[in-house]
């Protein structure tokens, strides 16, 4: 790695400690399987789930139920700061599927956020949002979108 990549890299590992979108964490390139999990051991930042709940124009009930966070614990823990563990897991999880969806349609968000709340027949008439909510049914979505990606249909 050069100098100037590993200049470029230090910022975002600090954001990292402070929590921020994912894709202002580290690039794909950057986001590796140990950097990941590095992040989500220390808990994301709540900033991250906001972040999520307005990008997906979401109440905060419904962002808590995505990721499976009863509404006390959800208070509680905007006002630590920071999410358990496997809270944080379950919110990058969806963080990942959103930019991957992102991207899919071109960083158009209207596009990508009608997506997610659309039915698809490829996931049982379920919404993205609602299949993702197990590690399998977010495998699934991210499958579904690399189809869309590459022109096979969904």
């Amino acid at each position: 790695m050069t100098a100037k990549a590993t200049d470029a890299k230090k910022p975002r590992e600090k954001s990292a400690r402070k929590g921020v979108a994912l894709s202002e964490l580290a690039s794909d390139e950057q986001m590796s399987p140990k950097t990941l999990i590095d992040i989500i051991r220390q808990g994301v930042d709540y900033s991250l789930v906001e972040r999520l709940r307005s990008d997906l124009s979401l109440s905060t009930g419904e962002i808590g139920e995505l990721i499976d966070i009863t509404p006390r614990t959800l208070s509680r823990r905007k006002k630590e700061g920071r999410l358990a563990k496997d809270e944080s897991e379950r919110t990058v999880r969806i963080g990942r599927l959103w930019e991957k969806a992102v991207d899919v349609f071109d960083g158009d968000e209207d596009r990508a956020r009608k997506w997610f709340k659309s039915p698809a027949f490829s996931l049982g008439d379920k919404t993205p949002l609602e299949f993702a909510d197990t590690e399998p049914g977010a495998q699934e979505v991210f499958n579904l979108l690399g189809r869309i990606e590459h022109g096979l249909g969904a």
